[in-house]
């Protein structure tokens, strides 16, 4: 309730974004509007919360929540198997925010058409949801008429309060769209949660030797496939050595086309791919996907070849929907790549920038890790420290904090390695 002696000015209104599961949602902007006018906006901070205070009693308000930023967060392979479970009656969703979460197109139904817009975003062909915002919301107090169908009944999204002659609360609950298995992070204190593998998956192909001008062929197999009901990865080549050329897929693999694999960011040797299906009669010697190069020089497949998770998290998925590591075998030759045991400062993206820049890393064990920024001079402006999972890993950086402009440097240590890299503040 308002206080006492500032009931004379007027009500307030506060509220709380929270996930299903309860967990706080931040960078919410919250807009509320009365007598057609915005009277203010409040962003949500770590723990969920907004409060709009003095406001004139006697009015009629609406209160909108709203977030559209960083639409992969949470959104990978294993949602798409529970997606297409969903559809083919296998095992339904099991809540109306589910549902909603799946519902990418913003159509008031789950078809495949949803499928295809969450996979273009899994592999970074297209970086926002063509239709819809990256999170959407449902007013707390709300009871779906038929949870098994949230569309039903139109479910408020917005808070309205008509003739407000008193304090009141105005609570919603979030959904992170794409997201039906929980993993995104809705706040910056909860982090993204470490998920432990309970076996691997392996990736096959020929260690091969190309010369100058060669066009070759690399066949990828993967024996277990049987076990595994989907899987995703980023491939990065040294384009400087080799150009790709294109892919083939293996028709006799259902759920398998070049829709699969993503080709946006071939100028940056960059390749991902995602996969999901049924492969219960898989020939453990098949061929699961050809891609074909060009060599620009004389090379050596394994030193020019590997996977990572710089944009497409490598990973893959269990029957039982446990998650498998991702291994690339290079056959007749003894090493073996795997992604999360790779020691690696990645360019920020994007670069120059004026806002807002992502330093993303990779490490090859759980260590304790500190990123610093320098100006021209090796004054420091920032140092960023903590301890960070296995594999990759991301730090975002705000120009406000770091007052400078032009080239900069930036070099991550952990308790074995350093690695240093240069990025600009545009104008």
């Amino acid at each position: 309730a308002a206080d006492c002696g500032a009931s004379n000015i007027g009500a307030t209104i506060a509220g709380i974004v929270e996930t299903e599961d309860n967990e706080n949602v931040e960078e919410v902007t919250v807009k509320m509007t009365g007598s057609g006018n915005t009277i203010l906006d409040k962003i949500t901070g770590f723990n969920g919360v907004f409060s709009f205070q003095n406001i004139l009693m006697g009015n009629n308000y609406v209160v909108t929540p709203e977030k559209d930023i960083d639409p992969t967060n949470g959104v990978t392979t294993f949602d798409l198997v529970q997606i297409r479970k969903h559809i083919l009656g296998v095992e339904a969703l099991s809540t109306p925010y589910k549902m909603i979460a799946a519902d990418a197109n913003k159509s008031s139904t789950i078809s495949a058409l949803d499928l295809v817009e969450l996979r273009k975003l899994i592999l970074h062909v297209t970086e926002n949801l063509e239709n819809n915002t990256s999170w959407r919301f449902v007013e707390k107090t709300y009871v779906f008429p038929d949870p098994a169908n949230p569309w039903a009944a139109t479910f408020p999204e917005v808070k309205t309060f008509v003739n407000l002659n008193s304090s009141d609360a105005a609570n919603f609950v979030g959904v992170k769209v794409g997201d039906v298995s929980g993993d995104a992070s809705p706040n910056s204190l909860l982090g993204t949660e470490a998920h432990n593998s309970i076996g691997t998956l392996r990736l096959s192909l020929n260690d091969y030797k190309a010369k100058t001008g060669e066009t070759f062929r690399v066949e990828v197999r993967a024996k277990d496939l049987a076990k595994a009901q989907g899987y995703q990865f980023t491939m990065a080549f040294d384009r400087q050595k080799m150009a790709f050329v294109e892919v083939e897929t293996n028709s006799r693999l259902k759920d398998m086309t070049v829709a699969n694999f993503g080709l946006t960011m071939l100028g940056e040797g960059v390749l991902t791919h995602s996969w999901n299906g049924q492969a219960a009669d898989w020939n453990e010697d098949a061929v699961l996907f050809t891609l074909i190069f060009s060599a620009k020089e004389n090379l050596t497949l394994s030193q020019t070849l590997q996977l990572s998770s710089r944009y497409t998290a490598s990973e893959g998925y269990d029957m039982a929907g446990e998650r498998l590591d991702l291994d690339l075998v290079f056959l007749d030759k003894t090493t073996v790549t795997n992604v999360s045991d790779a020691f690696e400062l990645y360019q920020n993206q994007p670069n120059p920038f004026k806002e807002k820049t992502v330093i993303g890393f990779n490490l090859p064990k759980s260590d304790f890790a500190k990123l610093t920024v320098f100006d021209a001079a090796g004054r420091v402006l920032k140092v960023m420290s903590g301890n960070f999972a296995k594999g990759y890993n991301e730090v975002i950086f705000d120009e406000s904090e770091l007052h400078a402009s032009g080239v900069l440097q930036y070099r991550l240590e952990t308790s074995d390695r350093v690695a240093v890299k240069k990025m600009i503040i545009g104008k």
